[in-house]
């Protein structure tokens, strides 16, 4: 995990835009009391699997512990969401460089793209993250080919503008496009933590 706790020339910025190598470890591990709400645009699938146009999220295998959000490969239609130990695809959207909101409050999913609003309930369940949030790609942690923790890279471009984590209603991240001595990143402006890329490259920004 790429951290820094010292802080200089701090300049806020619009947005960080993966290209497909970066990527964020939250540190935090999401569960049934889990909150997060995001802003983001899929600019560029991916066109091949593994990983899809993962834009945040953690599983330890396909219905079992996962909390994720992606865009199915060669998909621009879908987004492809997983809780717990069921999973739910949002159908029929123009996703492509269309602003979405996604609201993941625990059990209760609400996207808004384009000010298109639609709700999903998922059936409550009790679970774990064993692995870490990821932003920018999802955290396969026990799923091939990425099992080490490493995301895998891709082609797809994603931009964040902002990510708020919730653990039981009270917010313990909150996450905002900075530049940190020159370099891309978020800061935690709860806990005043400033996070860099993971990978390779840097984020592209504005």
């Amino acid at each position: 995990m790429k951290r820094e706790h010292n802080l200089s020339n701090l300049i806020p910025l619009q947005y960080l835009e993966c290209t497909g190598t970066q990527w964020i470890d939250t540190g935090f591990k999401l569960n049934q009391d889990s909150r997060v709400v995001i802003d983001y645009r899929i600019t560029k699938y991916q066109t091949t699997w593994p990983a899809a146009a993962a834009v945040f999220g953690a599983r330890y295998a396909y219905m079992n512990n996962q909390t994720t959000v992606f865009c199915p490969v060669n998909r621009a239609t879908d987004i492809y969401c997983c809780w717990g130990n069921t999973t739910y695809m949002f159908r029929n959207y123009n996703i492509l460089n269309s602003p979405i909101t996604l609201d993941a409050n625990k059990n209760v999913w609400t996207i808004n793209i384009n000010g298109n609003v639609t709700t999903h309930t998922f059936a409550n369940t009790n679970f774990q993250n064993q692995g870490n949030c990821y932003l920018f790609k999802c955290n396969f942690y026990n799923e091939a080919p990425n099992t080490n923790g490493i995301a895998v890279d891709d082609d797809s471009h994603k931009i964040i503008s902002k990510c708020d984590i919730y653990d039981n209603d009270t917010q313990v991240r909150k996450y905002r496009p900075y530049l940190n001595a020159g370099k891309p990143g978020m800061l935690d402006e709860i806990n005043n933590v400033w996070y860099g890329n993971n990978r390779t490259d840097e984020f592209l920004y504005a």
